[in-house]
């Protein structure tokens, strides 16, 4: 059975009688849907895309089909359909209620209208819910200065797993208009451990976990208070704190997000799930059975571009005050009018507006809506109030040369093993070939740490091409954080001043180039006295303190490894930019790099066949045998 209601503004919500249901499509349909979404701009070559357009067209005929089922069954569900237009669907939320995960799989978003067209584009809001009465949950006074979102971002399966900031990067790039209205941290580690000790620590705090990873279905766990299909939930995977996988039940989750009064949960679906048996719904329903007021889900494998139009709506619409189910219809139509994704031939377009789902029980609104900002006085006052003082001084210094020609490219597999790494040891040694990228990853991973509240202490580069030695080091660390104050001091007092610094604040020192310090190539003259170089040593592991307690990292890039500095640094090796592969959705970091490169001489990725990405595998991934 499936029931429908819909809801104008405040109104109470209308219901329509249960319709009884059979599922209306196939296994091959589902199928197709699957391939569009996921794998046909990963290889959009030969007779697929061909099958690509044919598949679009049947969108229409299984909107329709559903739209048949339910709105023409009988002919009080007319009448209902009929209610809701003359109140203008651009007033109405949309709710599809079930207690059969199969049913609530299906792809809603498709409901088509002969006379309408898509009905998700057009209505208010659209979401799913599970029969019976929800858990209210009393969450008391939320903060109202700034929507708060902790996101955690599981990948325990190292190099085989999804790119690190498949959906950070988009995200924060989304975010960047709104940043002042919006306090975003990422959970270090990602460990359910630290998730629970996080949540703890601020209760009430977070509007928002956004969980970027994957789920599973466990069939021999017993939910204790809710199941759609009687034994076995959905999990999550966690990371346990040394980068393995660490599954946690729907039901621990949704009992951590009640204790701690955090209304909403937003999944990115790494991988989906196969139908009726997708993990995600079975935790959304898990979640908000038990207290969440919404949980929005990816249905499908999330392409980068689309999420980044999607959560930068959905977000923007929160910050503006609308209900969740408004801002996400905000964000689907967002992804439907920019459907431009990444391809190795060039942007293609895709239609993708349906992957995001909502999963609610109630019409929630996390942020009070608030009149604009009248004056040059009001608006001034407002950035100056937006930022708490800690953050501000976590957004303060960082000390970083500008990118290369094309920008960062890629490397999410790389920032993960430096942050594993960093887990282990407090001074990392990244290693590589010339013209490998070391350089420009340790810039990379510094503003990812900065974007994302991982080193609020400060971040500060030094390249020791030309021979730096400690006193550089002090001396452009005080100045970040002073200014010319920082010459009033006597070098014994700067030293000790830095080091004190260093050794209670979390901070990012990058020292690159740093081969020639002690000669390069093997029988070069070293830049640095002996002195000088045992000066920088001993500084290495004073910062580190007793027991290794300091709170800052010291990543050095370096052709080789520097054994002389005899400080047990870990050792991340460097190998060439990630090539192309139909695993995940988008662009390989080789195809992003020579796509760009491409561009600059006028020539188009479209125009280019399949002989292209094996000339890129050839190449091997090194940026410069571009």
């Amino acid at each position: 059975m499936v029931e429908l209601s819909w809801r104008r503004g405040s109104e109470e919500d209308r219901d329509a009688p249960e319709v009884k249901f059979e599922h209306p499509f196939t296994q091959e349909v589902l199928e197709d849907l699957r391939w569009y979404l996921e794998d046909y701009l990963s290889f959009p070559y030969g007779l697929e895309p061909d099958k690509a357009r044919k598949i679009e067209k049947k969108f229409q005929e299984w909107g329709a089909e559903l739209y048949q089922l339910i709105f023409c069954s009988s002919e009080k569900a007319r009448t209902f359909f009929q209610e809701a237009t003359r109140a203008g669907l651009d007033h109405c939320e949309l709710a599809i209620t079930s207690d059969d995960p199969a049913i609530l799989n299906l792809p809603w978003e498709l409901l088509y209208s002969p006379d309408y067209g898509y009905l998700a584009p057009l209505l208010a809001g659209m979401y799913r819910s599970i029969s019976g009465q929800p858990v209210r949950a009393e969450l008391g006074q939320m903060p109202e200065d700034r929507l708060n979102i902790l996101l955690v971002i599981a990948r325990p399966y190292g190099e085989r797993d999804v790119a690190l900031r498949t959906i950070a990067r988009p995200m924060l790039e989304a975010l960047a208009t709104i940043r002042q209205q919006v306090n975003l941290k990422v959970l270090r580690p990602p460990s359910f451990g630290q998730f629970e000790r996080e949540l703890n620590t601020h209760k009430g705090f977070y509007h928002i976990v956004h969980f970027d990873g994957h789920g599973d279905f466990d069939p021999n766990s017993q939910g204790r208070q809710y199941s759609l299909s009687g034994a076995g939930q959905g999990v999550l995977v966690f990371e346990k704190a040394d980068g393995s996988p660490e599954e946690v039940s729907a039901t621990r989750i949704a009992q951590s997000l009640a204790d701690c009064r955090v209304p909403i949960f937003v999944l990115n679906a790494c991988q989906s799930g196969k139908a009726g048996q997708d993990p995600f719904s079975s935790v959304a329903t898990r979640l908000v059975a038990l207290g969440a007021k919404g949980v929005v889900a990816m249905a499908y494998s999330v392409y980068a571009e689309a999420a980044k139009h999607f959560i930068g709506r959905l977000y923007e619409q929160l910050v503006l005050g609308e209900n969740l189910s408004t801002a996400m219809a905000g964000g689907r139509r967002e992804t439907l009018n920019k459907r431009d994704r990444p391809s190795p031939k060039g942007w293609l377009p895709l239609q993708d507006w349906m992957v995001p789902v909502l999963y609610q029980q109630e019409s929630y609104t996390p942020f009070p809506k608030r009149e604009l900002a009248t004056s040059l006085e009001d608006i001034m006052q407002g950035f100056a109030g937006a930022i708490p003082q800690e953050d501000r001084a976590s957004q303060s210094p960082m000390d970083l040369p500008e990118v290369g020609t094309y920008g960062f490219i890629g490397r999410d597999y790389e920032i993960l093993r430096l942050e594993r790494a960093f887990r282990q040891n407090k001074v990392v040694l990244l290693k590589g070939m010339g013209g490998v990228g070391k350089t420009e990853l340790a810039k990379g991973f510094a503003r990812w740490l900065h974007d994302t509240k991982g080193r609020k202490g400060g971040i500060f580069f030094t390249t020791f091409e030309a021979g730096a030695t400690l006193n550089n080091v002090v001396n452009q660390i005080g100045r970040s954080l002073m200014g010319d104050r920082f010459a009033q001091f006597s070098f014994e007092q700067q030293r000790a001043g830095i080091m004190q610094y260093l050794q209670t604040n979390p901070c990012l020192l990058i020292w690159d180039n740093f081969e020639p310090v002690a000669g390069f190539p093997t029988g070069n003259e070293p830049l640095l006295t002996q002195e000088a170089r045992a000066e920088l040593k001993q500084w290495l592991k004073q910062m580190r303190g007793q027991q290794g307690k300091g709170q800052s990292w010291v990543l050095i890039t370096s052709r080789r490894e520097e054994r002389w500095l005899d400080c047990g640094y870990y050792l991340v090796n460097l190998q060439g930019l990630s090539l192309p592969t139909p695993k995940y959705p988008g662009l390989s970091e080789s195809e992003e790099l020579a796509g760009k490169i491409l561009q600059t001489v006028g020539i188009n990725p479209n125009s280019l066949e399949s002989e292209y990405l094996e000339l890129l595998k050839i190449l091997n991934g090194h940026p410069l045998s571009r």
